[in-house]
């Protein structure tokens, strides 16, 4: 969870399920990108006279936390402004947080249950109240671990590279 997101449902270190389509547009909410819309929205947009550009645009850039909220796709900066009571800045993190459920709750269906729910990325590591509103909000998962790890992109980078160049077992035979 951070300027991109998105939940996988993994079983036997498998990925089952995803959030993500054939775009990562679909989805949750994210930093700039709009997540799932109903693509009627999109039809309308068009019959108004909006370019593919224009549309591309606002599907990418200026949807999201920054649009819903109408200023900022940072997440302490929505939790800043919404405690100073800006209407805009809670909505956005209303519908981040209602999608996020709602979207748990559609991997949770797809496992048969859930018993641990990893948050990393920069909400995910970093959101405080995003944690405890998890908790709160996923009581009705029995046993549900919910665990904050710590992102490490160019790690896991280095690692694949590293699996990637080193020859295999099967390989080394020929």
């Amino acid at each position: 969870l951070g300027a991109g997101a998105s939940l996988a449902a993994v079983r036997g270190n498998r990925c089952i399920d995803t959030t993500m389509g054939y775009t990562p547009l679909e989805g949750l909410v994210m930093a700039s990108r709009s997540g799932s819309i109903d693509p009627g929205l999109m039809l309308e947009l068009m019959r108004r006279g909006w370019t593919e550009v224009q549309l591309g645009n606002l599907l990418q850039t200026e949807s999201g936390l920054r649009g819903l909220s109408g200023f900022s796709d940072d997440m302490r900066e929505l939790r800043h402004q919404a405690s100073q009571g800006n209407g805009g800045a809670q909505l956005a993190i209303d519908v981040f947080r209602h999608r996020l459920l709602q979207l748990i709750g559609s991997m949770a269906a797809s496992l048969e249950g859930m018993d641990v729910l990893a948050l990393t990325g920069g909400i995910g590591e970093h959101d405080v109240a995003l944690l405890g509103e998890l908790k709160l909000e996923l009581k009705w998962l029995p046993g549900l671990d919910i665990n904050v790890v710590e992102a490490d992109e160019e790690g896991m980078i280095a690692k694949l590279c590293r699996r990637q160049s080193t020859p295999s077992r099967s390989a080394a035979v020929r």
